[in-house]
């Protein structure tokens, strides 16, 4: 799995307080996406055993 981003304080992404990690390979291809560059499954960056660690220590 690949990812473009993650924020681990997002305020922006919908209600509340939350951690956002937008990941590579979307087939919706909504109409205004403003995250077109994440559609393909291998862009961005290979999700590693470190970003899966620093996701759950928050």
């Amino acid at each position: 799995m690949n990812y473009h981003q993650y924020y681990p304080v997002d305020i922006v992404n919908g209600p509340g307080t939350r951690c956002t990690l937008f990941v590579s390979g979307c087939v919706h291809e909504c109409p205004g996406c403003y995250n077109k560059s994440t559609w393909r499954v291998n862009s961005g960056q290979p999700f590693t055993k470190a970003m899966e660690d620093q996701i759950i220590t928050i």
